[in-house]
């Protein structure tokens, strides 16, 4: 579950800095792999819960502790968030893949499509 987050954040990351050395469709190419494979684990998540029954916990670190209370910060995934990483990663790659054509006269465009992997990633 976390690669899904991580590919996302990687296209950003990769488009944001190396955009200009990638050029246009290097760049391109890069951050719609990243999308793209994100998108493929989030249904492999999605099979993974649904079918298998599997669900993960991820704790990352304690958030908030006091005596016994512990609230701890992390990752949980279900049958609702897996299926929300399909919807979400699905429109977001239509988009991604729509705005390839739409901003392709936009000399900004790298910085765009950066900020949509960003959102994603937000989201």
């Amino acid at each position: 579950m976390i690669y899904i987050l991580y590919m996302t954040f990687m296209g950003f990351i990769c488009q944001g800095l190396l955009g200009r050395y990638l050029g246009r469709l290097g760049s391109l190419i890069v951050g719609g792999l990243c999308l793209g494979s994100s998108w493929v684990m989030s249904f492999l998540l999605l099979y993974e819960v649904v079918y298998n029954g599997s669900n993960y916990r991820l704790e990352l670190f304690d958030w908030i502790a006091s005596g016994s209370i512990v609230v701890t910060w992390g990752l949980v995934s279900n049958g609702i968030i897996a299926i929300m990483f399909v919807v979400v990663l699905s429109i977001s790659l239509v988009v991604y893949i729509y705005s390839i054509e739409y901003m392709r006269e936009d000399p900004h465009s790298i910085r765009f499509m950066a900020y949509l992997l960003l959102f994603t990633f937000l989201c």
